[in-house]
């Protein structure tokens, strides 16, 4: 690419022209630039009036933001690649959020790039398409991916296989088969080794390496973007008191099967579709068979009821133990995320004081429909033997919500 020298007022800098010499790569007449926003860390691809590009496969005619950390443009008879330095893959995320809340993009408007045209950068593994990374956890990326016999879009976990993370993968897979198909629940539908072996001697020796997990359906994000500040209406609680139905679904579906899923939050609770919205309760890495138990080296801390902590505190020999009510204490502090809009502000146990302020703020919102903060409290209840189980705490909703939420 061509480079050009000035630089545009704002924080965009500096053009570079996708062409110099137009009438050589079929692109007389045609003009297009991208511009660098330092403040977004985005790219903006500025095409000229009667010009077009096509973009990861879609034509564009106008201006748009480059998003993707890697991305294809056709312009004329030129195609280029435009990839990010994976060494600053997180701290783009990071900008892209901020540009996110700055504009007043919501969930809806923010580009979530999943199932993208086929490009270079796919590749075949086995029985499955695998394309661009959705998510990144410590030892996992996801990416959107496809099953070549039947296209159905697919979610792919590759994890790094650890000692210490081998127990929770096992589980997982056990846990997903044990537990079947259920509307409210994401599935384990295969599982592969990097040379395509499926289950079997792999997963139980001792090559720590990599794991891929299959799932369906393919989800586009989780509760994590309605924990942000930002504005509400009467559409947005419906949303939330939606999918917070389908959540508890989920969870009386589990807890039917005698099984704690003992991670319940934000992050695990998936959103497949806004419209109609659709919850599924995912990742069983820390489920365990039985709704009694003392291990106390499960589930995220902030999450994690009073009778944990507790017990942590006090040692396996204390004669303490919780049950599957500790599912329900999580479902109500993520579920006081969503309708409160607020993100993780405290970052340790959900002692008295947390408590407090989380039904503080609850009452002094109040855009929730108010049976919706009435179980909410009560799910955050320090008490175990006052929270609601999950069948009555879905049934506290059923009449509000109505029977269009079963679908």
């Amino acid at each position: 690419m061509g480079s050009w020298g000035w630089k545009l007022p704002g924080d965009e800098s500096p053009e570079l022209v996708l062409t110099e010499r137009k009438s050589h790569d079929n692109v007389l007449g045609r003009h297009a630039r991208l511009f660098h926003n330092h403040s977004s860390g985005a790219l903006m691809l500025h095409l000229a009036k009667q010009s077009f590009a096509v973009v990861d496969g879609k034509k564009v005619s106008d201006s748009t933001t480059i998003w993707s950390d890697l991305t294809h443009i056709t312009f004329g008879a030129l195609s280029y690649q435009l990839q990010l330095d994976g060494a600053n893959d997180s701290a783009h995320r990071g900008r892209l959020t901020r540009y996110q809340k700055i504009h007043g993009l919501t969930v809806n408007d923010y580009p979530v790039n999943l199932l993208s045209t086929p490009a270079k950068s796919d590749y075949i593994h086995k029985d499955y398409v695998i394309k661009n990374a959705i998510g990144h956890g410590s030892s996992s990326t996801v990416f959107a991916g496809e099953h070549i016999k039947s296209g159905n879009a697919v979610a792919i976990k590759r994890m790094t296989r650890t000692r210490q993370n081998a127990g929770p993968i096992e589980r997982e897979i056990q846990m997903t088969a044990f537990l079947g198909r259920h509307h409210s629940l994401c599935h384990l539908i295969d599982g592969m080794s990097p040379n395509g072996d499926r289950r079997g001697q792999y997963f139980r020796n001792g090559a720590f390496d990599e794991v891929y997990l299959i799932y369906s359906p393919l989800v586009t994000t989780t509760w994590f973007p309605l924990c942000e500040p930002g504005p509400t209406s009467d559409a947005y609680y419906t949303i939330c008191t939606k999918i917070f139905w389908q959540c508890l679904e989920g969870i009386d579906y589990i807890h039917s099967k005698g099984v704690m899923h003992r991670d319940i939050r934000p992050g695990n609770l998936a959103v497949v579709s806004w419209n109609p919205p659709q919850c599924r309760v995912i990742n069983f890495g820390s489920a365990q068979m039985g709704i009694n138990s003392n291990d106390v080296n499960v589930g995220t801390t902030p999450y994690c009821a009073p009778e944990m902590w507790r017990l942590s505190r006090s040692g396996k020999t204390s004669g303490l133990g919780y049950n599957e009510k500790v599912d329900m204490f999580a479902v109500g502090v993520s579920a006081y995320q969503i309708f409160c809009k607020q993100p993780l502000w405290w970052g340790h146990e959900a002692d008295e004081y947390v408590l407090d302020v989380m039904k503080a703020d609850l009452k002094s919102q109040g855009g929730a429909p108010l049976d919706v903060q009435d179980l909410i409290r009560s799910l955050l209840a320090d008490d175990a033997e006052l929270r609601p189980c999950a069948k009555d705490a879905r049934k506290s909703l059923d009449n509000w919500h109505g029977p269009e939420n079963q679908g």
